[in-house]
């Protein structure tokens, strides 16, 4: 896609600008967005590169930025943030590189429980670890935090009532 009196190498250079002043991209998505304008293959990769070098482009960081979203706003387990992360172009080793850690995950499970306990008061207990465990799966927390996360549910229950 060419505009008037300027060339493709500079509308994707502008484009690019524009986007990454916004936030971080990965490469891929980067490539999605020019592919999806029309711009040439060859000159998006060219200009890619050319981000990566400067250090504007970087799906490390890009992947850092999106995992504390998944993380912290949307309190994604693990294997949420994983395939969010992959849907995204992240390649598979820049996201085993990042730290998911069992106590972490554990806490999350807990912060996520304890936002849903307030709206689950008026069902039995059975009815609540059911919906509890059912929302941590769709929030992609593995059984073992899921399993983990209702126990300590369980134990601060009962001490709650004595």
């Amino acid at each position: 896609m060419k505009s008037p009196g300027g060339s493709a190498a500079n509308d994707i250079r502008k484009y690019c600008y524009r986007l990454l002043n916004r936030r971080d991209y990965t490469r891929a998505e980067l490539y999605r967005k020019l592919i999806a304008r029309g711009y040439p293959a060859q000159d998006i990769e060219v200009e890619l590169l050319r981000l990566t070098d400067l250090g504007l482009l970087d799906d490390r960081r890009a992947a850092g930025v999106l995992l504390s979203h998944y993380e912290d706003s949307k309190n994604l387990g693990a294997f949420a943030c994983k395939e969010e992360l992959r849907a995204r172009g992240v390649d598979r080793e820049i996201i085993d590189e990042l730290v998911f850690t069992d106590q972490r995950e554990l806490e999350k499970a807990l912060k996520v429980i304890s936002k849903k306990t307030r709206h689950l008061k008026k069902f039995p207990i059975y009815v609540k670890l059911n919906k509890m465990r059912d929302l941590l799966s769709r929030k992609g927390f593995d059984n073992d935090t899921i399993a983990q996360a209702i126990k300590q549910y369980k134990e601060d229950e009962e001490q709650g009532q004595d």
